[in-house]
């Protein structure tokens, strides 16, 4: 059970630092884009910005996806486990 708290705490923390992270690439991204429509930027830092926050969402779901996973674990330690009774699969 601790062990299933632990994972839980941490995976939460990383999912508030990817959220920070994404926050710091979409400002990046937009003030990337205004210096590039301005004329002083470069096209390929847009694009490169783009790719960072495209990541970092989809390392947010990830972790979302493991968080939930994680959460699903620690109920089944609360719980101490889950097996379907043994009636009701014959009866399937």
């Amino acid at each position: 059970m601790e062990t299933a708290l632990i994972r839980e705490r941490k995976q939460s923390e990383r999912l508030k630092s990817i959220e920070t992270q994404i926050a710091l690439t979409v400002e990046t991204y937009r003030q990337l884009r205004i210096e590039y429509f301005k004329g002083v930027g470069n096209y390929i830092d847009v694009l490169t910005a783009l790719t960072d926050e495209q990541r970092l969402r989809r390392d947010r779901l990830s972790a979302q996806m493991d968080l939930i996973e994680y959460r699903i674990d620690l109920y089944r330690a609360l719980a101490g486990g889950f097996e379907p009774a043994k009636d009701y699969v014959k009866s399937l």
